[in-house]
Parts: structure tokens; C-alpha cells; sequence
């Protein structure tokens, strides 16, 4: 990933590789309201024109804890409605879809 002042890197815009290919976000100014205590903190331990950087990567990581609990949330759901199998019978649908 280029890093703001290296060769090739753009003002204002993340590049990432994605299977490869260089993809570019663009970014959207959004409004928010923080609480006085997080802005405060906020602003005492990240410089400007860092913080969007630090809040981005914090939304992206919460974002992903909330996308794997509403996962196993619905892992859950259909644990509770479908049958047991056991081993053998998944092996067995494994051979027999093979042997198609």
C-alpha cells in the first residue's frame, strides 16, 4: 500500500491491492457526533489529518466483529432448526455425489 509522499501515492486517497489490481477509495465527508470525552482523546493522542485515518480503521474493525456476530447469529438460527447428521452420513453423501 503507498504511504501519503511516496512515488505514486495520491493526496486524500487510500490505494489498496486487491487480488492484485490497484483499487482506489475514494472518500465521502460525512457528519458524525462524538461524545466531548472520545473527541477530547481524540484529539490529544491523534495529530491532525490523521484522525480520519484512525476512525476509518476503527469503524472497518468494528464493522467486522458486528458482521461476524450477526453470522453466528444465523449459524445459530439454523443449527436450532435443522437435523443432526453425523459423520458417516456426510461422508457417505460426499462418495455418492463423487461417484455421479
Amino acid at each position: 500500500m503507498l504511504q501519503a509522499g511516496q512515488a505514486g501515492a495520491r493526496p486524500g486517497r487510500e490505494n489498496v491491492i486487491i487480488s492484485n489490481i490497484e483499487r482506489t477509495k475514494v472518500a465521502t465527508k460525512v457528519n458524525v457526533v462524538l461524545d466531548d470525552d472520545v473527541k477530547a482523546e481524540l484529539e490529544l493522542l491523534v495529530e491532525s489529518g490523521q484522525r480520519s485515518r484512525v476512525i476509518n480503521r476503527a469503524l472497518r474493525r468494528e464493522m467486522l466483529v458486528m458482521r461476524r456476530e450477526r453470522a453466528d447469529k444465523q449459524l445459530g438460527e439454523l443449527r436450532r432448526s435443522t437435523k443432526p447428521v453425523s459423520t458417516s452420513w456426510i461422508v457417505d453423501q460426499i462418495r455418492r455425489d463423487r461417484n455421479r
